[in-house]
Order: C-alpha cells, then sequence, then structure tokens
C-alpha cells in the first residue's frame, strides 16, 4: 500500500487521515455558487411576483373602467324611461312603442350598443379580475350571486329593470372598491 507524504514531508501515521484540500475547494465553491443559485432564484421569484401584482393592477383598472361606462348605460337608459314615461309599462316585448325623431332613435340605438358591448367587456372584464382573488373577497362574490340568483323571472316594469341593473352594478362595485382599498391600488406610488 502506498502512502503519501505528508504537508511536512513526512508519511502521516495510521491514526491521521489525509484530507484532500481540491476537494475542500471544491466544495467551497459548490457552497458559493449553491448561494448565488439560491438568491437569483430569489430575484426570480420577486420578479415573477411583481409581474403578477402589475396583472392584477391592470385588472382591477379595466374592470374599474368598465364599470364605469356600465353606471353610464344603466343611468343614461334611466333618462330614457323617465323622459318617455314608460317605467311603470310592463317589461314585455311590444309593450312600449316610442315615436322619436330622427336623431333621438339614432340615441337610442347608439345606447343599445353600448349596452351591449359594455355587457360583454363587463363579463371578460370581471372574469379577469376574478383570476386573483383570493378567500378574503368570497363575502362580495357570494353577495353578488345572491342577489343573481333572487332573479327568477324577468322584471315587471322597466323601472324595475333600471332598478335590477343599479344593484347589480353597485354590488360589482363595492367588489372592485374593496379591491382597490385592500391591494392599495388607488395610492400614488
Amino acid at each position: 500500500m502506498l502512502r503519501s507524504l505528508g504537508v511536512d514531508g513526512m508519511l502521516p501515521s495510521d491514526q491521521e487521515e489525509d484530507p484532500d484540500p481540491f476537494a475542500i475547494g471544491l466544495a467551497l465553491f459548490a457552497l458559493l455558487f449553491s448561494g448565488g443559485a439560491y438568491l437569483e432564484t430569489r430575484l426570480q421569484r420577486q420578479f415573477l411576483e411583481r409581474q403578477a401584482r402589475e396583472s392584477f393592477r391592470s385588472a382591477y383598472y379595466e374592470a374599474r373602467r368598465t364599470l364605469i361606462h356600465a353606471r353610464r348605460v344603466v343611468e343614461e337608459f334611466a333618462t330614457y324611461v323617465t323622459q318617455e314615461g314608460f317605467g311603470v309599462r310592463q317589461f314585455t316585448f311590444g309593450s312600449v312603442q316610442l315615436k322619436l325623431d330622427v336623431g333621438r332613435a339614432q340615441a337610442l340605438r347608439r345606447l343599445h350598443g353600448n349596452a351591449h358591448t359594455t355587457a360583454q367587456f363587463l363579463a371578460d372584464n370581471l372574469d379577469g379580475l376574478a383570476d386573483f382573488l383570493g378567500a378574503e373577497y368570497q363575502g362580495f362574490v357570494d353577495e353578488i350571486h345572491t342577489q343573481l340568483r333572487q332573479i327568477t323571472q324577468l322584471p315587471a316594469n322597466y323601472d324595475d329593470v333600471v332598478g335590477a341593473a343599479r344593484t347589480a352594478i353597485t354590488l360589482y362595485e363595492r367588489l372592485v372598491n374593496e379591491v382597490g382599498s385592500r391591494e392599495k391600488f388607488e395610492q400614488s406610488s
């Protein structure tokens, strides 16, 4: 059996071990680089968290803007209902026939298109926001679902249509406002 000489040129005794300094050096490099790798992973995670936070913030603002449009559509329709005096008329197809000039007819057609477009954007934007909502928002979501489940038939008249739309918009606004408040999205950076 060959035995290596120690640093002092002497043969080590049977009681001594011959540590390999190269192996220790490699272990030190592993120590250095493993720490760096974990720090890099942390930086990457922080980047992804910031990215997710910014996506959440964007979804919040998209929903908020759409709710502003939705509120305007509802309130504009409410002015026509009041102005033309058909709020208590039965909400069924053909129960109200308006005799309007060309300008007002075009305004109602525009409102009709805006209502459809806004409804689609509202569905998409609330769906996008929902991707980020945790359990802390469940009470607001449950309140919206409870209100919607209570609608088992069409409203009796046009005033009821406006009232139901206002209630739904208010509930959606409460949810979105709570998100903005809890997440501090409205605070200046």
